[in-house]
């Protein structure tokens, strides 16, 4: 297994937050530009400047989302922080991507947020190469924030998702600090989606939090985030349910300070059992990972072969929530791209 492979490989992406998947020198541009004072700038900078590759400590990371949050202030940011996100991901051989972001409601109102992502999606594809990747988005609940904000997330997320024109919403997802907020308190805005007809996928075992865990698996969700803490029951359930789980090895190597990615506590466990999963990037830009580095880094330390790769990237298109019409095209896309790898033109 090589990188080279993995980057010609045709990917899905389920898991990649937009806001987190800045490029590094946009956000310093932005840092840059955010204060006239010179101490907070620097501040800044000094945050965006992580240690490259594997000695960044996790600490280090996360500054980085303090500054995102502060330098992220107009529709114009947001617009481009998306389509530089969606071209970044097909630039690196993603063919579907499903986006997920909180609208933001201090600086702009939800519609804007949620319009920019839009536009900046829209942007990059009339950039791009026609079908070079197909691009959805998840409209994100933050735990760390009120009920009532999950509640106006998902009437936003209906309305707009119901919309003749609607081309990119297809569904919600619960994130935000697991240390923050209570699943319960957030169920019955989950459960008004999915009646909907809205999937749902929700962060789950992050934490130590069996009971909590427990309430997750109860409800179902169409996918679930990571699920890292888990007990022999809950990966039973998760098996026997047949929910899919969306793995993202830099973010989980990092949170839970692994020291090699062959100690991932359930990756190994889900390729055992043939469980649907995706391999993701979370925050692509905070991590400074690439789609194809997460599938390589698997591969290598799972010794994951070739076909066993293509099997992954089926088993995410299938768990995606995009239209069975689109989801069709995608595989049939996918196929196309395997043949040619596969007979080694992209080689």
């Amino acid at each position: 297994m090589t990188l080279e492979f993995c980057q010609a490989l045709p990917k899905v992406d389920l898991h990649a937050h937009i806001n987190g998947s800045i490029r590094l020198s946009t956000l310093r541009e932005l840092a840059a530009a955010a204060t006239s004072d010179a101490v907070e700038r620097e501040r800044m900078l000094q945050s965006v400047t992580v240690a490259r590759d594997d000695n960044r400590t996790l600490e280090e990371c996360f500054a980085i989302f303090k500054v995102i949050h502060a330098v992220v202030r107009t529709p114009d940011i947001v617009q481009r922080i998306a389509m530089e996100c969606v071209l970044d991901f097909a630039y690196d051989g993603c063919r579907y991507l499903e986006l997920r972001s909180t609208p933001r409601r201090d600086v702009m109102t939800a519609r804007q947020y949620v319009k920019a992502v839009e536009d900046g999606i829209q942007a990059a594809q009339d950039t791009l190469a026609e079908n070079a990747i197909t691009v959805r988005l998840l409209l994100s609940i933050n735990r760390a924030q009120s009920v009532a904000n999950a509640e106006a997330t998902v009437d936003l997320a209906i309305e707009l998702a119901s919309r003749p024109t609607n081309k990119y919403i297809v569904g919600v997802e619960l994130s935000g600090n697991p240390f923050e907020g209570r699943f319960a308190d957030f169920q019955p805005a989950l459960t008004r989606a999915r009646q909907a007809g809205l999937p749902v996928a929700v962060h789950a075992g992050e934490v130590d939090n069996d009971a909590e865990m427990d309430e997750v698996l109860d409800f179902r969700p169409d996918r679930l985030g990571h699920a890292l803490w888990l007990n022999k029951q809950h990966v039973q359930r998760i098996i026997k349910n047949r929910i899919p789980v969306e793995i993202c090895p830099t973010s989980n190597r990092l949170t839970l300070k692994l020291k090699s990615f062959a100690e991932h506590p359930t990756l190994g466990i889900w390729l055992q059992n043939t469980h649907p999963i995706s391999l993701c990037t979370d925050d692509s830009g905070v991590f400074q990972t690439t789609l194809s580095r997460e599938y390589f880094v698997s591969a290598k330390h799972f010794s994951i072969g070739r076909q066993t790769l293509f099997g992954i990237v089926e088993s995410s298109i299938a768990s995606s929530f995009v239209d069975p019409t689109t989801k069709s095209s995608i595989h049939e896309e996918v196929q196309h791209a395997r043949t040619d790898l596969e007979c080694g033109r992209h080689l």
